[in-house]
């Protein structure tokens, strides 16, 4: 939903759209895929945060992935051509298209050196989807008032965007699991009003009592 928001927010009505069409399909899958989950939860001794050497060329393939993403995303839609917030949108769906990706490479049982050219191979085709799945979308809307009205960019967009940046690269980096305060912080931030939870489990059953 805040991802849909902010794609709004940009003036990329047609982008929000589509991302709600393929978020659908995404959380589909993972769905469907749960149950081959569970049958990896036995942990791997082998299992562990890579060596020096490997993060550095894990960083670069990423990187690399993510500039090929953008560069289609862009010849496809003609988006961040120009100093807009077109840029931004560029950025967003690279980084969600990349992280979806590589979850879905994640998940798999392949070994961490055949995962580097895997993620390509997931990323790039599911990025020039969400691209041409927006251009259809955009089409459908042609004539509905303010469906793509880009706006300038701004010193506020260039602090969201390092912001997502960064909160991005902390939680791949695993910041927030090994810092124990952070993790408590964010923990107790994410629980839910008091006011809203129900304290007797006797009460969820008044309604049907009734």
């Amino acid at each position: 939903m805040g991802f849909m928001i902010m794609q709004a927010g940009l003036g990329f009505f047609g982008a929000a759209l589509t991302h709600l069409i393929l978020h659908g399909f995404y959380k589909a899958y993972q769905f469907l895929s749960s149950g081959a989950q569970v049958e990896r939860t036995t942990p791997d001794k082998k299992a562990g945060r890579s060596a020096d050497g490997s993060a550095v060329a894990a960083v670069a393939a990423t990187l690399a992935t993510g500039l090929a993403g953008g560069a289609v995303f862009v010849l496809l839609t003609g988006k961040g051509t120009s100093v807009d917030s077109g840029l931004l949108l560029v950025l967003f769906v690279v980084f969600t298209t990349l992280h979806a990706a590589r979850g879905a490479v994640g998940r798999s049982s392949l070994p961490a050196t055949v995962r580097y050219g895997a993620v390509p191979l997931v990323f790039l085709p599911a990025i020039a989807l969400y691209a041409l799945v927006y251009r259809g979308v955009s089409a459908a809307l042609t004539g509905v008032p303010v469906v793509t009205a880009p706006t300038e960019l701004t010193a506020l967009h260039g602090l969201v965007a390092v912001a997502f940046l960064g909160t991005y690269v902390a939680i791949e980096a695993g910041v927030h699991e090994r810092s124990r305060r952070l993790y408590v912080a964010l923990l107790n931030a994410s629980q839910p009003s008091p006011g809203t939870l129900l304290t007797n489990a006797e009460e969820y059953d008044d309604g049907g009592a009734q």
